[in-house]
């Protein structure tokens, strides 16, 4: 495309090279969120917690790397099966 590029001010836009890594679910059971997508997040932090219909913990989604939220894989619900994405993590290479 011809022209300047327009500055993106409503969107968080990520400079340098980046990768992308998802975590998955090695439980089922209802998702819940701690971070918002576009957060910072570091290495170790829980990012969700996997409970079962009575609110149980079955686990907690901690992130594999530093990097940022890119989005959550739940798409038509907020459950998961095991092995279900269950974010999607950019981070630099």
């Amino acid at each position: 495309l011809d022209g300047a590029l327009e500055p993106q001010n409503d969107v968080p836009v990520i400079p340098g090279k980046l990768s992308r890594v998802e975590t998955t679910a090695e439980k089922g059971g209802l998702v819940h969120y701690l971070s918002d997508a576009g957060a910072a997040v570091k290495k170790g932090e829980v990012l969700a917690r996997i409970v079962n219909p009575y609110g149980d913990l079955m686990e907690e989604v901690p992130s594999p790397v530093d990097g940022w939220i890119l989005a959550y894989a739940l798409i038509n619900s907020q459950s998961v099966a095991t092995g279900d994405f269950v974010n999607f993590i950019a981070y630099r290479i």
